[in-house]
């Protein structure tokens, strides 16, 4: 707000009487001393005051320390000081904003991103360890790949890059029903990574996912591999002739020229065609390029992109409704929990129409942070019960702000359910799929022995 001009101020000094005086509680009086302290100090400027030491006796006069606040009771007894009250005026809704703020971030969203979801045991009894990871299903046995337990093997590296979080290796676990898993222990190592004498590890190993090549015969893994501080940013590709492994590594690679972060594989129902999806470019694109005919390598056109941040990439493909591909990912805040969002593509994954974002996914305040997780597969089940197309949302629970941080993170697994449509013929929830918050949903399945093995793709 502007202040007074000093011909102003000095004939409202002249002619302004004073008004009666008025008692102020102590609280109010210490409100509106804040309030006037924050005015003065430059945020909501009230009228020019030329004298230098003047200014300096009303910034004393409104010290925190103080019970009293003479200057509160003079701005407040003359219109000469009608300003101050301005600036309250404006500063007041101001700070019920913030304080509303604050109440939410300490009543909903900490404890919100501070929740950890139920973690899952292997038949062993040990913490499952697969991050990051996906599933594929080969010979009737279900497979799950994903990052071996993190741990902080360098520190100094801020919040903003990875904080030093780096693991092992690539786990494995083996399921025939889906809900016992069986370890197969470690089918990737770190320490199997072959980069130039200048590009040293330990390294940073992301999102593994695994496609079968019935071309070779052969096992393909894809993922992300870099440096604690991300300068390396390759798609890192192993292979093996067993779901087993060992996987034996092949190379690292910019995928079309381009920075690879986090990575999904997609295989198309029915065909041989699969595809690389990653995130790229300071996460501005994400990109899907055709692999090739043995899926080590991709084809130098790059067959789709849609604008970014998206990272933890996810697809299903609605073969039972519209045909089309769907992809959940999130935005791009780190370990650290956002809105999840639902993208869709209609004619194929080459050609056919752009990528169309639909919106932010879930219901309530909790889904705007994706209930404490980041997307990394979906499994396509087919309800066993009702025969429906239930694709299952697969997320890591990263809980970074939780006890035990990264390291302890854990899963959460959600059905989605399709939205009904109105009697208009549009989807009731605009969206076409929900994502609907189930208390302990996976550990419930596992409870009640509920088939999940019935794959539709």
């Amino acid at each position: 707000m502007a202040g007074l001009p000093n011909a102003e101020v000095k004939r409202s000094r002249q002619t302004a009487p004073l008004l009666e005086e008025a008692v102020l509680s102590p609280a109010v009086e210490i409100s509106l001393g804040a309030l006037l302290r924050w005015c003065w100090l430059g945020i909501f400027p009230c009228y020019d005051v030329p004298d230098f030491k003047r200014q300096q006796q009303i910034r004393s006069e409104l010290n925190f320390g103080q019970h009293s606040y003479p200057m509160v009771r003079r701005c407040c007894q003359s219109r000469r000081h009608r300003c101050c009250w301005l600036c309250c005026a404006a500063f007041g809704p101001m700070l019920a904003v913030i304080v509303t703020a604050l109440y939410i971030f300490y009543t909903a969203y900490l404890p919100a991103v501070s929740r950890q979801h139920p973690a899952l045991y292997d038949t062993n009894g040990s913490k499952i360890e697969a991050h990051g990871g996906q599933m594929i299903m080969h010979e009737g046995i279900a497979y799950w790949y994903g990052e071996s337990r993190k741990s902080l093997s360098a520190r100094g590296y801020p919040v903003g890059v990875n904080q030093g979080w780096t693991n092992e290796g690539v786990n494995c676990y083996v399921s025939r029903d889906m809900l016992s898993w069986e370890s197969a222990g470690m089918v990737f190592r770190n320490t199997s990574i072959v980069l130039p004498e200048w590009q040293p590890g330990p390294y940073v190993i992301e999102r593994p996912k695994v496609v079968y090549c019935n071309r070779t015969r052969t096992f393909v893994m894809w993922l992300h591999i870099d440096s604690f501080s991300y300068s390396y940013t390759y798609a890192g590709v192993a292979t093996s002739a067993s779901p087993l492994g060992p996987f034996v590594w092949k190379h690292a690679l910019l995928p079309n020229g381009y920075k690879s972060y986090d990575i999904q594989i997609w295989r198309e129902p029915g065909s041989d065609a699969a595809y690389l999806i990653r995130d790229t470019d300071g996460h501005a694109v994400t990109m899907l390029s055709r692999l090739t005919p043995d899926y080590t390598d991709v084809e130098p056109t790059v067959s789709s992109r849609l604008a970014g941040p998206c990272e933890g990439m996810a697809v299903f493909k609605d073969l039972p409704g519209d045909g089309a591909h769907y992809m959940v990912c999130s935005y791009a805040t780190w370990y650290y929990p956002n809105a999840m969002q639902l993208h869709r593509k209609e004619g194929g994954l080459e050609g056919g129409e752009d990528w169309r974002f639909l919106g932010d996914i879930g219901d309530g305040l909790f889904a705007r942070l994706s209930y404490n997780s980041q997307p990394t597969f979906v499994l396509p089940v087919v309800n066993a019960s009702t025969g429906e197309f239930t694709p299952i949302y697969m997320g890591d629970n990263w809980n970074a702000n939780g006890p035990g941080g990264v390291g302890n993170a854990s899963y959460l697994w959600l059905p989605f359910e399709r939205c009904p449509k109105s009697i208009f013929g549009s989807w009731a929830c605009g969206l076409r799929w929900r994502l609907p918050w189930k208390e302990a949903w996976m550990p419930r399945q596992v409870e009640a022995g509920v088939d999940l093995m019935n794959w539709l793709y």
